[in-house]
């Protein structure tokens, strides 16, 4: 549960050191998966790109990015088998001092189990991970550890009986800050790109909505197709138009991007397009991503793949 990440190397001198006994970052899964993702953003622009550390960072990047994929092609599960011994190796030519421990073998036997089982991050156990600190909160408040079985049982209960009162699945689609469409007070540009969509006039719409338990609000990115390996066509949410309480389009603002290898982000600017509208079920990724900015430019880490 803890990530190992080498001393990043600038000009020579060493940029982190991670002082410990064993050379790891500690923190739970989701926070070192979530640094990974920030680390090209918070010091990409003090570091060497060609320094073989920070290469081999970007690659367990990658390989993150493909493994944690809700949805992945054979092809991209191909890659993925590359990209492990891709890391693999430079691992140890980089730290030769370094063993290899046992969970460095299996990433050898991720591609396999892909094939045979699909998304592993469909089978992963961060669920069960999540159950458990439940019962770790619940025994450090009440600090109570006569019959901690019965007493983690009786709290569990009382927790499901208070759940099972109301609705046990929480609904498909909320908004905030709604007010009702009135098509005519918006410009011709919003209104022919609602047309285009053949989108009969919504009822409401939004700055911010959680559709099904994702949370999409203004100024948000999401995928709207790749163009080519090095570039996805991403798009700024202007509006959240809302139809029927379970219908969910977005007015989004186009905007071109180019992969920066050596950082693992995408560099974007706004495309030479006028708005358009694209329904929810029909974007590349699901997934709302927000806009940073390195070496001033305006740019964007993917959470996960994407499959075209």
């Amino acid at each position: 549960r803890s990530s190992h990440l080498p001393a990043l190397l600038y000009k020579g001198q060493a940029f982190l050191h991670i002082h410990s006994a064993e050379q790891t970052i500690g923190g739970q899964a989701a926070e070192n998966w979530c640094l990974l993702r920030l680390l090209p953003v918070i010091i990409g622009d003090k570091v060497d790109p060609h320094d073989p550390a920070w290469q081999l960072v970007i690659t367990l990047k990658s390989l993150v990015e493909l493994v944690c994929a809700p949805t992945i092609t054979t092809a991209q599960v191909a890659y993925l088998n590359v990209v492990v011994v891709e890391y693999l190796e430079t691992r140890k030519a980089v730290f030769a001092s370094d063993r290899l421990k046992p969970k460095h073998h299996y990433l050898v036997h991720y591609a396999t189990l892909m094939l045979k089982l699909g998304p592993l991050i469909r089978l992963w156990t961060m669920r069960f991970e999540s159950k458990h600190s439940y019962f770790k909160r619940c025994i450090r408040r009440t600090q109570n550890f006569k019959n901690v079985c019965q007493s983690l049982a009786n709290q569990h209960q009382l927790l499901q009986t208070t759940l099972s009162a109301s609705s046990f699945f929480a609904p498909v689609l909320t908004s905030k800050n709604s007010t009702p469409c009135h098509a005519h007070l918006y410009s011709d540009a919003v209104r022919n790109a609602v047309e285009v969509l053949m989108f009969t006039e919504p009822e409401s719409v939004s700055t911010e909505v959680v559709f099904k338990g994702t949370l999409y609000k203004k100024g948000s990115f999401l995928c709207l197709k790749r163009e080519s390996d090095e570039s996805i066509k991403f798009g700024q949410i202007e509006i959240v138009l809302v139809k029927d309480d379970k219908e969910v389009c977005f007015l989004v603002t186009p905007h071109t991007s180019l992969y920066l290898s050596e950082y693992g982000l995408y560099d974007v600017k706004q495309a030479a397009e006028d708005m358009h509208c694209i329904h929810a079920e029909h974007c590349l990724d699901f997934y709302p991503l927000p806009l940073y900015s390195l070496n001033g430019h305006p740019v964007i880490s993917l959470k996960h793949s994407v499959v075209d």
